[in-house]
């Protein structure tokens, strides 16, 4: 385990500072490396690069006989992990029915159960970054599910299926949580409300009004923006404004703009966050469970209409580029953006 560790510190270390910059450098340099660390050889009875399936050919199979390939390993340059290397790589596990697939930028590792149920986000069962997630962490479940001893025990296969198993009961549990929450708070005891309001006022010293708590608990979310913006320009420091359609919209700061705008966005389309999150090719940034996000602490994330949850925690510069992308996914014209 020590010797994946060190190699994936050694990986980060290459990856922050850029030596990767096409695919055929990501599959020599990481993938090819970290399977060496885990036990694989060259042998390809073992490791079958460039492996075909069918017309086509998959980067990386890994062998255990008799089976043939029990895992797909699918290669793309560093942060181009799209849609369409999902499409690409479940055509290839339809042809395979292999337990585990997984699809790589080298920094970011996506592992699949293709014989589950749902869409492929649904599928995705684990996700590990090389670069912001702990390296001991990431050499765990790497050997968890890719070692080579892990694999020629069977080991791993359970492994793939308890932990898809257990993210699959979240989905189906986190789904039922609006629906129980609306539930709850329509048939909201007054000991209920009163509660609510005796913990508003020792926050605040100030006691809300039992209809003000009752529609806050009753609406999906709250807008943190103010569409009808102040005539004057902002000014001084925390003052994020961004123009929609040609509308401007005024923020308190960048978190609000983020959360708005996204907000925003996902009313008027339902698909929106998906298709985002499929377009957006880096560090994955809205996910329906904040469990897929990188680690950080609560602050650095907000909820979304839909149940969805964003990492909001970034600078002036990628909150644009965020903003701007979105606006593209959603045919909005985004003009000047000040975060």
């Amino acid at each position: 385990m020590s010797d994946v560790t060190d190699t994936i510190r050694d990986l980060r270390q290459k990856i922050v500072e850029g030596a990767f910059v096409n695919e055929a450098q990501v599959s020599m340099g990481v993938v090819a490396r970290l399977l060496r660390a885990l036990g694989w050889s060259d042998d390809p009875k073992s490791v079958s690069p460039e492996h075909p399936i069918g017309s086509r050919r998959v980067d990386y199979a890994l062998m255990r006989q008799p089976f043939g390939a029990v895992v797909l390993i699918e290669v793309k340059r560093l942060g181009k992990l799209k849609e369409k290397g999902e499409d690409q790589l479940f055509g290839y596990c339809a042809k395979q029915g292999v337990p585990l697939a997984v699809l790589t930028d080298g920094k970011e590792w996506r592992f699949y159960h293709p014989g589950g149920m749902g869409t492929y986000e649904q599928r995705r069962f684990a996700t590990l970054d090389l670069v912001e997630n702990d390296a001991a962490h990431c050499g765990r479940r790497l050997a968890r599910y890719l070692g080579f001893r892990e694999i020629a025990s069977g080991e791993a296969q359970s492994n793939i299926h308890a932990d898809y198993e257990d993210h699959w009961k979240r989905i189906v549990v986190r789904k039922e949580f609006p629906v129980v929450l609306d539930l709850l708070v329509k048939k909201a005891d007054p000991k209920f409300i009163e509660l609510f309001r005796d913990e508003v006022e020792n926050r605040c010293r100030i006691r809300p009004e039992e209809e003000m708590v009752r529609e806050f608990l009753t609406r999906p979310s709250l807008d943190c923006c103010t569409e009808d913006p102040p005539p004057d320009p902002p000014t001084g420091e925390g003052n994020c404004f961004v123009t929609l359609d040609g509308k401007t919209l005024r923020y308190r700061n960048r978190r609000d703009l983020l959360v708005g705008v996204f907000s925003t966005l996902a009313r008027r389309d339902p698909r929106f966050l998906e298709r985002f999150d499929a377009a957006w090719g880096f560090r994955k940034r809205v996910a329906r469970t904040r469990e897929e996000l990188r680690p950080s602490p609560p602050t650095a994330f907000a909820r979304l209409p839909g149940g969805w949850w964003i990492h909001i925690r970034c600078s002036p510069v990628t909150a644009e580029k965020l903003v701007r992308k979105a606006c593209e996914v959603a045919g909005v014209e985004c003009g000047p953006i000040s975060c």
